[in-house]
C-alpha cells in the first residue's frame, strides 16, 4: 500500500503531510461546533480564538488527545476537509495514515478506522506515534539495540522503546507539558495579581531557565484597576513550575525503566533517550534530565515535529511502513 497522507493528531496542534507536498501543515487542534449542531463551523485558528474568549451556544473541543481519539467522528470530519480543500483532481485516491497512540483501545481503533471509511477515504492505517516519532528523530527502531524516546505532549508523556522494530517498553503519564502553562497563570495571578494570557504563559514557560527573561516586558491585565499593562516577572514562578513537572517526568522515567531486562538496561545506559515532543524545546531539558537519570539524553532537531517527519518519511518507504501499519482487517488482532 502507496500512503499519501499523513496525520498527526497528537499535539495541539494538527499536523498533516503528504506525498509531493514540501513541509509540514500545522493548524490549532480546535473545532468549534453550535449547541445542537454536529458538524463545527469553524476549524483552525478561528476555533482558537473562541476558546479563548468563549461564545455563548458554541463549545471547542479537540477531535484527539495526547493521540486517544476523543471523538472519532471529529477525527474523519477533519481528514476528511484537509484532504478535500487540498485536492486539484477529481479522481485523486484518499490513502490516509493516522498517528495515534500506542495505548489506544481495539474498540477504538476499529472505530476510527470504520470513520475514515465512512466519510470517503479510499483506505485508512493506524500507526504509532512513539515510532513515528523516533523515526522522524533518525532513529533506526529496526535494530537490535534497544532505543528509548521519552515525549514529553502537551497533554501527555510517554516513554517507549523498540528493538528489531517492535516495542519493548511503553508507559504513559496521563499529563503533559500543557498543565505547566495553567499553573503558570495562578502562581502569577496568586503572587502578583494580574492575569496573564496563556500564550504567555508559554513564553514564560519556555524561557524559564533564560537570563533574558527578567527583562521582558510581558502584557497582562490587572484587575485592581482594570487596565492592561506591560510588566517584567521574576523567572523564579515559571522556573518552579516547570521544575515541579520536570521531577515528575523524572519519577515516571524511574518508575518505567525499574524492572527493565538486563539487555535493554544496557541499552538504556548506553543509548539514553531521545526527547521530542513541545517539552523538549525548554531551555536545558536534555542536559537535565541526563544529570537527573544517569544516562545520555538528546533533543530531537524541531522536536515538535518529530513524528510528522516520521510520517513524512514512511508516506515514501512502502516496505517499512508496512511492517508498523495496522489497518482496517488488522485493528483487532495487533491493536
Amino acid at each position: 500500500m502507496q500512503w499519501n497522507y499523513g496525520f498527526d493528531f497528537g499535539s495541539e496542534a494538527l499536523r498533516m503531510v503528504s506525498v509531493g507536498r514540501k513541509g509540514i501543515y500545522s493548524e490549532p487542534q480546535c473545532a468549534a461546533i453550535r449547541q445542537g449542531e454536529e458538524l463545527p463551523f469553524a476549524w483552525g485558528d478561528r476555533a482558537f480564538e473562541m476558546l479563548a474568549r468563549p461564545v455563548p451556544g458554541v463549545k471547542v473541543q479537540r477531535a484527539m488527545s495526547g493521540g486517544l481519539p476523543e471523538d472519532t467522528g471529529l477525527v474523519a470530519s477533519w481528514v476528511k476537509r484537509i484532504v478535500s480543500a487540498g485536492e486539484k483532481r477529481v479522481l485523486i485516491r484518499r490513502h490516509v495514515l493516522l498517528g495515534v497512540s500506542p495505548g489506544i483501545g481495539r474498540y477504538a481503533a476499529q472505530e476510527l478506522l470504520g470513520e475514515l471509511i465512512t466519510q470517503g477515504i479510499d483506505s485508512a492505517g493506524l500507526i504509532a506515534l512513539d515510532a513515528c516519532a523516533l523515526i522522524g528523530a533518525g532513529v533506526d527502531i529496526g535494530r537490535s539495540e534497544g532505543r528509548f524516546l521519552l515525549d514529553i505532549g502537551s497533554s501527555a508523556v510517554s516513554l517507549s522503546a523498540f528493538a528489531y522494530g517492535k516495542r519493548a517498553l511503553f508507559f504513559r503519564m496521563p499529563y503533559g507539558i500543557g498543565s505547566v502553562d495553567d499553573n503558570i497563570v495562578g502562581e502569577i495571578r496568586q503572587k502578583e495579581g494580574v492575569i496573564i494570557s496563556g500564550s504567555v504563559a508559554r513564553v514564560l514557560k519556555h524561557g524559564a531557565f533564560s537570563p533574558e527573561l527578567d527583562k521582558m516586558a510581558l502584557p497582562a491585565f490587572n484587575p485592581a484597576s482594570m487596565l492592561p499593562e506591560h510588566r517584567c516577572f521574576d523567572a523564579s514562578y515559571a522556573r518552579d513550575c516547570v521544575n515541579r513537572f520536570i521531577a515528575e517526568i523524572i519519577r515516571f522515567c524511574r518508575q518505567s525503566t525499574q524492572d527493565l531486562s538486563p539487555q535493554l538496561a544496557e541499552d538504556y545506559l548506553k543509548n539514553g533517550v531521545v526527547i521530542t515532543g513541545g517539552g523538549a524545546n525548554i531551555d536545558g531539558m536534555a542536559e537535565g534530565m541526563s544529570a537527573a537519570l544517569g544516562v545520555p539524553a538528546f533533543c530531537a532537531e524541531e522536536p515538535e515535529n518529530s513524528a510528522a517527519r516520521g510520517l513524512k518519511l514512511l508516506l515514501q518507504d512502502e516496505d517499512k511502513a508496512a511492517a508498523l501499519v495496522t489497518s482496517a482487517k488488522e485493528a483487532e488482532e495487533r491493536l
